[in-house]
C-alpha cells in the first residue's frame, strides 16, 4: 500500500514539473542585455518620462534618423500618451495599412523578434522586456498629420489657368492600420493608481459635501419650523388680547 502511495506522489510531482514553463536562458540574457543598453529609451532616441516639448523634438529627430520608416515600414504617424503629470509613458507608431498585407502577415513582427527576442508565452505579437510592454496591433484611424501632408503633396493638382491647388484625398477617411505600441509598465501602473486615488478622493469629498448640505438643509428646516411655531404663538396671543 505504501509503495502505491509513493508511486502516486511521484507521478503527481513529475506531472507538475513537466507542466512548468520552460525558461529560455539565452533569451532571458538577451533581454537583460537590451534593458542595460537601452535604459529608459522607448525606441531609438525617444525616451520615457519626457514632456510634450521634449517629445516633439525627439520625434522630429527620430523621423529624420529613421528616414520616416521602421524596418522598411513607412511611419504614418507617431502618437504619444502622457501621464497625469504630463510625462510620456507610451507611444503608438502608426505604420502600414492592413489591406496591403495578407491576413497572416504582421508587419513589425520580424523587427520585434530581432530587436526584443522571443514573444511572451502563448501571446503572439506581444513582448515584455524589462519595464517595456511591446505589441503589434491593428487599429482604425484617420491619416496622421505627417502622412496627410505627404498625401496632399503627392495627390495635389495645380490648375494651370488659375494656379489654384486642388486636393484629391478624403482627409476624414479611416484605414485599418498596423501599429507598433510600446509602453512603460511601471509608469502606466503608477498613473492608473494616481488616477484611482484622485477619483477616490473626489468621491469622498463629494460625499462629505452632500452630508454637509443635508445637515445644513435639516438645520434650516428646523429653524424655519421653530420660527413658524413662534410666529403662530405670537398671532394666537394677539388674537386672545384683542378678544
Amino acid at each position: 500500500m505504501k509503495n502505491i502511495v509513493y508511486l502516486f506522489l511521484f507521478a503527481v510531482t513529475f506531472s507538475r514539473c513537466s507542466q512548468a514553463p520552460v525558461i529560455d536562458v539565452a533569451d532571458v540574457r538577451f533581454k537583460d542585455s537590451i534593458i542595460l543598453a537601452d535604459g529608459n529609451k522607448l525606441l531609438g532616441n525617444i525616451c520615457f518620462g519626457v514632456d510634450q516639448d521634449e517629445f516633439y523634438d525627439q520625434k522630429t529627430l527620430f523621423l529624420e534618423q529613421q528616414h520616416d520608416s521602421i524596418y522598411g515600414y513607412y511611419i504614418h504617424d507617431i502618437i504619444p500618451a502622457y501621464t497625469r503629470e504630463h510625462r510620456l509613458y507610451a507611444v503608438t507608431f502608426v505604420c502600414s495599412i492592413y489591406r496591403d498585407y495578407k491576413p497572416e502577415e504582421w508587419p513589425f513582427r520580424d523587427f520585434c523578434l530581432k530587436k526584443f527576442g522571443k514573444e511572451k508565452p502563448h501571446e503572439i505579437n506581444h513582448w515584455n522586456v524589462g519595464d517595456r510592454n511591446i505589441s503589434v496591433i491593428r487599429e482604425m484611424r484617420k491619416r496622421g498629420f505627417h502622412y496627410a501632408l505627404r498625401c496632399l503633396h503627392e495627390n495635389s493638382i495645380i490648375d494651370p489657368a488659375t494656379e489654384e491647388v486642388h486636393f484629391t484625398i478624403d482627409q476624414n477617411e479611416k484605414f485599418n492600420y498596423y501599429c507598433l505600441y510600446i509602453e512603460s509598465d511601471s509608469m502606466k501602473t503608477r498613473d492608473r493608481r494616481q488616477e484611482q486615488e484622485y477619483y477616490d478622493t473626489f468621491r469622498r469629498e463629494d460625499e462629505q459635501r452632500k452630508k454637509a448640505l443635508e445637515i445644513h438643509t435639516g438645520e434650516s428646516k428646523k429653524m424655519t419650523c421653530r420660527n413658524c411655531k413662534s410666529d403662530h404663538q405670537k398671532r394666537t396671543t394677539f388674537h386672545i388680547l384683542m378678544d
